[in-house]
């Protein structure tokens, strides 16, 4: 069970986007503390994958 529920969008084409989610090329799931450390670049996404504190699907090659 993810901690606050929220589905966005989060793209970069010279600046940060965010909006509603749409159709995504690949999908992080995790609770808050996790995927800001990912987005900060502190802590590596493939450590949190194997420990079970992060979900990646679709294509993980370009989400990684």
């Amino acid at each position: 069970m993810q901690d606050i529920g929220l589905h966005f969008e989060i793209s970069f084409d010279g600046k940060l986007l965010l909006r509603p989610l749409t159709k995504a090329d690949v999908t992080f799931t995790a609770n808050v503390p996790e995927l800001l450390l990912v987005a900060a670049a502190k802590e590596d996404p493939d450590t949190l994958f194997f420990q079970r504190k992060l979900r990646i699907e679709g294509d993980t090659e370009l989400g990684l």
